[in-house]
């Protein structure tokens, strides 16, 4: 799934969905440790991405509990 040139918000949803993946996978709750993250991460909306990787992460995390 790549993230590059769409919109904001539909960069904000593959970055959450890529940290539900990432949770899922066993990758601990930093978003420079996920490879296929940082590989298609859009360097103009990194911010919003990497706040809605980390909430996907989180909301992935709190739910296997």
């Amino acid at each position: 799934m790549s993230i590059k040139l769409k919109t904001v918000e539909a960069n904000a949803q593959a970055a959450y969905a890529m940290g539900k993946a990432a949770c899922a996978q066993g990758i601990k709750c930093a978003p420079c440790l996920d490879k296929h993250f940082m590989e298609n991460i859009s360097w103009r909306t990194y911010k919003t991405d990497m706040k809605a990787w980390l909430a996907g992460w989180m909301a992935a995390n709190l739910a296997s509990n």
